[in-house]
């Protein structure tokens, strides 16, 4: 056990009982080198070492997830959610039963409607693997590409605009971070993500797989936990740099996202600015993945981690949308307001190399 860190961060690692396998973790080292950038509020992390400001948000997303806050922004989705995953629905008809319901969805709200239409693939897909006696479980791709791609990548219903790569697809924004002015053709770290969200240029969400379904390699885990908060502040300083003109206080609101899949559980996270001198980290939803038509009421929990990272971008549209119109003055902001200046005396907008 790494016990580096015990006394510098005031006290011991949490009790097993405090915290949840399969979720992102980091040894009280790794958090203390981190911390010097960036605060994290992750479930697995003693409380004491996170801030009290991102204690109270990791606490109030918890019971946002057990509420299914966001699912309950779409009242019609959720009630017929509830009956699809009922333990009384016939297995061999599902999807007739499913698709049903097309027609009384074509009559709800736009945003509602494009969400039944994802969810409806993805019930699909999973009625389809649910009819195995089993899978693949010792190997890390077979679970990823079977079970959480055909989550993620049909998130393009809605937002037309986002491209997924998968499995090994290099992090440019990682690369452009350690290029260094009046050099430029330095020799730059490649780190490679096993599954990357672009739109317009900009990686938007990041995945890791961390090991196989069937048993926890926890170094693998500590290492994708920090290489995703790497990523994560890499990307989004690529795109604050983009936006020096802006306000400080319309850049505050703009994130980048990174989702994490250990065994049989998925976590998303969100990064975004703390202060000009910090990052923060922190955890928004975790569901389990049912792979058996016992379980597959744990779909609720993957649903309202969709709907929240749908909720999220639709926020993070509207951000951008603010930021294009200061930089181009059709908002004004004072000098002193924007990010050039609030970031004047600030290294952490600068090369990771310097």
């Amino acid at each position: 056990m790494d016990t580096e860190g015990y006394d510098d961060l005031m006290g011991p690692p949490a009790r097993d009982i405090n915290h949840e396998a399969s979720l992102p973790k980091l040894t009280l080292a790794q958090v203390k080198a981190i911390s010097k950038t960036c605060h994290l509020a992750l479930s697995s992390m003693p409380l004491y070492q996170v801030p009290a400001l991102l204690r109270e948000a990791l606490s109030n997303h918890v019971s946002d997830q057990q509420a299914l806050r966001s699912l309950n922004k779409y009242q019609e989705l959720l009630r017929i959610l509830k009956k699809l995953l009922d333990d009384d629905v016939d297995e061999p008809t599902f999807p007739c039963t499913l698709w049903s319901f097309q027609a009384e969805a074509r009559t709800w709200v736009e945003a509602e409607r494009m969400l039944f239409s994802v969810v409806g693939i993805i019930m699909t897909d999973f009625w389809g693997l649910f009819k195995r006696h089993s899978f693949v479980q010792d190997h890390e791709r077979t679970f990823w590409v079977e079970y959480i791609v055909p989550i993620f990548k049909h998130f393009s219903i809605i937002n037309k605009e986002v491209l997924f790569s998968w499995c090994e697809s290099v992090v440019s924004s990682h690369t452009h971070s350690q290029a260094i002015p009046g050099v430029w053709s330095n020799l730059s770290e490649k780190l490679f993500s096993d599954g990357v969200a672009r739109t317009s240029g900009a990686e938007v969400i990041i995945m890791e797989s961390s090991g196989s379904y069937s048993r926890e390699n926890v170094e693998h885990s500590l290492g994708d936990t920090s290489k995703l908060v790497t990523l994560m502040t890499n990307s989004l300083r690529s795109e604050i740099l983009r936006y020096q003109n802006a306000s400080i206080s319309t850049i505050a609101n703009l994130a980048v996202f990174g989702v994490q899949c250990i065994c049989d559980k998925i976590t998303l996270m969100k990064t975004s600015l703390f202060d000009a001198n910090k990052w923060q980290v922190v955890e928004l939803r975790s569901a389990t993945i049912p792979v058996t038509w016992d379980s597959k009421v744990d779909l609720l929990q993957v649903f309202e981690l969709l709907a929240t990272l749908q909720q999220e971008y639709d926020h993070r549209k509207d951000v951008l949308r603010k930021l294009r119109r200061e930089m181009n003055n059709f908002d004004q902001v004072e000098a002193k307001d924007t990010v050039r200046s609030k970031f004047s005396n600030s290294n952490l907008l600068c090369n990771v190399n310097l």
